[in-house]
């Protein structure tokens, strides 16, 4: 897949694969299951990569979720791009390169009200703690036999939106 020789990231010319799968189906009307995710060798060299690495091989796992929809309600649980708020396209920037998140979400909605939620559970961070002072965020893993400290680390958030006639439209 492309010239390697003037890839930005590579070192030298090799083979490197790239495979995307995808798969969904619904059950019934209303429920959803979906995933899908990326094998790619390009990724080896770029430092902002956020996948794993497997048996070798760099890959990105970028959403697997179920949803339950009717024209009312809707949840999403498991991995997904999180839409929500409002905005340019209704959506939370959360970064400039937004990947997905592992989260909850609920979208209740009726012409007069709407109700938006989510939880998104963030990377683990260590903390500074006492007895490990010069454990930072990125500073050096404690001394031994100290506890490893981590930080479980979550974004929430919530909305209500009430539409008065078509003609007020107030949220919170």
């Amino acid at each position: 897949k492309g010239d390697y020789q003037t890839f930005k990231y590579a070192g030298k010319v090799e083979f490197r694969p790239l495979f995307r799968s995808e798969f969904g189906f619904n059950v019934g009307n209303h429920l959803t299951l979906y995933t899908d995710g990326t094998i790619d060798q390009t990724l080896k060299d770029d430092t902002l990569y956020t996948g794993s690495t497997k048996f070798g091989l760099d890959a990105l796992h970028q959403q697997a979720y179920i949803r339950y929809s009717d024209p009312h309600f809707d949840f999403t649980f498991g991995r997904d791009y999180l839409s929500w708020g409002y905005g340019n396209n209704g959506t939370l920037l959360v970064s400039s390169t937004p990947g997905a998140l592992d989260m909850a979400s609920l979208f209740v909605h009726t012409n007069v009200v709407k109700f938006n939620w989510f939880v998104a559970q963030l990377n683990r961070m260590p903390v500074f703690t006492p007895d490990t002072t010069n454990y930072g965020a990125w500073g050096p893993p404690p001394s031994v036999g100290l506890p490893d400290p981590i930080a479980n680390r979550y974004l929430t958030g919530s909305r209500f939106e009430f539409n008065i006639n078509n003609k007020v439209f107030l949220g919170l």
